[in-house]
């Protein structure tokens, strides 16, 4: 009932050592059941072969990361499903270039449910057990069974079969187990005795048995293209050609920046000037850029994987006010996107032999709108706020052991739901980020205005390389009229404007006379690291 699996003489070893040549050579070996499996998704034969063409560049650079949990066979397949959803979704539906016959069987298929062409396709097509069909689309076993059930049923219908089912209900579960020879011995014989005094269920799993080798056997004869490899081949080489001229041409670009390097060495030039330049071409976080380019922090690059899940620590900016985290999040298994969620999940564990609790960390919600975390699906680039240094320097123990996934509005690719049910991924992510508090400065104000009759006084400026705090007073004396807070749209220093935080207004808990309450407000930072007086 399954179609058996063409034995892989290619060893795991030699497709490693061979790459992209032997991935061909083991795609011409399995060509016919992935040719199918695409066609049921894809009705167009030069579609086709960017599939295969897409898919064997995908597992060529996804094979470092294969670690034989699964099957070659179940990876492979699990990254050319995903690649025929992407194409479906945006495929323009062109005729079949195939014969009446598989038309109609293909046009059968794509009237059920998703999900129930894909528990049929893996199994009836591919020849995958439920255990590995339901591993590929994330199901249980059970969910795959009740998928196969309803796949059959709708499938019957729409290939002539009638869409009645007579049969006794409590032994439905047990249909596809028993054509397929799965069924324990105990429930073989107690669903033989039941159908051999039972007519309708005799008649049931007659029709089942004859869809599901009507699907199997009509499958076998859908045809591969001759020339269907060598068409993917070309494409290949032709890629690989371009890729090796683009690379000469670098080749030629990079003596000439050699020389244009040495010249500059020479000179005296390799100053500011170029460090500005060399994190323009290598950092793509513009906010961490410039935090870099200002000699504020410094690369780290500290790696942990967990789960599946890879964390790495880019960089780390410590000062009187807090201590910034820059972090990358990437997911080596799926597209998904993961961000740190500073108060759950987030440990400093030497946090009371290095850390003040006098100022509390800062929450930056997730970044949606930047190039850098639209990029790639599994991929996401933010920043934690940590409690400020006690001393100059020290070494944070930081163990994160809880990961929010991203959830994006569909209707706004900058947007997401925070309000929809959280998933989260665990793990044990450790790393020791060796720091330098950078110095800050502080400017006495003592300046008093009013706000709408109402007394403020400004107190103090502080400008650390992290962020700009202002803290004022508010005075509410009069008992018709007051003042809970002040909003700000920026701050001017020095000719240079700075936008206000919208989430970095606290109130401060300092006692400064009667009747005044004391505030901070955060603004980006000025990032001037000798700002003069």
């Amino acid at each position: 009932m399954i179609p058996a699996k063409i034995d892989n003489p290619i060893s795991i070893t030699t497709i490693r050592e061979k790459g992209v040549e032997s991935i061909v050579d083991w795609f011409d070996q399995h060509k016919q059941s992935f040719y199918a499996l695409g066609w049921s998704y894809l009705r167009n034969q030069q579609q086709m072969e960017e599939l295969f063409y897409r898919s064997i560049i995908k597992i060529h650079k996804e094979l470092p990361r294969f670690k034989r949990e699964t099957s070659f066979e179940m990876w492979v397949t699990s990254i050319f499903i995903h690649i025929c959803r992407e194409f479906s979704d945006d495929r323009r539906l062109q005729a079949s270039e195939e014969g009446e016959q598989h038309k109609d069987l293909f046009k059968a298929l794509d009237q059920l449910k998703k999900f129930e062409k894909e528990a049929l396709v893996l199994t009836y097509v591919k020849g995958f057990s439920q255990e590995e069909a339901a591993h590929l689309l994330q199901v249980s076993v059970e969910t795959m069974k009740e998928h196969l059930f309803s796949g059959i049923q709708s499938l019957k219908k729409e290939m002539g079969y009638g869409s009645s089912i007579n049969g006794c209900k409590e032994y439905h579960k047990d249909y596809i187990d028993y054509l397929e020879r799965t069924l324990d011995r105990s429930k073989k014989i107690d669903f033989e005795v039941h159908i051999y005094h039972c007519q309708d269920c005799q008649e049931d799993l007659a029709t089942f048995q004859d869809v599901m080798l009507n699907l199997t056997e009509r499958i076998k004869d859908l045809h591969v293209p001759s020339g269907f490899m060598e068409n993917v081949k070309d494409k290949l080489a032709e890629v690989e050609n371009h890729r090796q001229q683009k690379n000469k041409k670098r080749k030629r670009m990079g003596l000439v920046f050699v020389s244009v390097f040495a010249l500059l060495m020479g000179t005296g030039y390799f100053s500011g000037a170029f460090t500005n330049l060399y994190y323009t071409w290598t950092e793509k976080d513009l906010e961490l850029r410039a935090f870099l380019q200002h000699g504020l922090g410094e690369r780290l690059n500290l790696e942990a994987e967990s789960n599946g899940v890879k964390i790495k620590i880019k960089s780390a900016i410590a000062d009187d006010v807090q201590t910034l985290v820059f972090y990358e999040i990437e997911d080596t298994k799926e597209k998904n996107q993961y961000v740190i969620n500073y108060d759950d999940g987030v440990f400093v564990e030497n946090e009371n032999e290095i850390m003040s609790p006098v100022t509390y960390p800062r929450n930056y919600p997730p970044d949606l709108k930047s190039e850098v975390n639209n990029e790639e699906k599994n991929v996401y680039q933010g920043k934690i706020s940590l409690l400020r240094l006690t001393a100059k320097n020290g070494t944070i123990k930081l163990k994160i052991t809880k990961l929010q996934k991203l959830i994006r509005d569909s209707s706004d690719r900058n947007g997401f739901r925070p309000n929809e049910k959280m998933e989260y991924k665990t793990g044990e992510w450790n790393f020791e980020i060796p720091l330098t508090k950078q110095p800050s400065i502080e400017y006495a104000l003592d300046k008093e205005t009013e706000v709408e009759g109402i007394p403020v006084r400004f107190d103090k400026l502080t400008i650390a390389p992290t962020a700009t705090i202002l803290q004022y007073g508010i005075t509410n004396k009069q008992s018709e009229k007051r003042i809970a807070a002040l909003n700000f749209d920026n701050l001017e220093v020095n000719n240079k404007k700075v936008k206000a935080d919208m989430y970095g207004s606290s109130f401060f808990n300092l006692q400064q006379g009667m009747n005044w309450r004391t505030f901070q407000m955060q603004f980006d930072p000025l990032l001037e690291k000798n700002q003069k007086r």
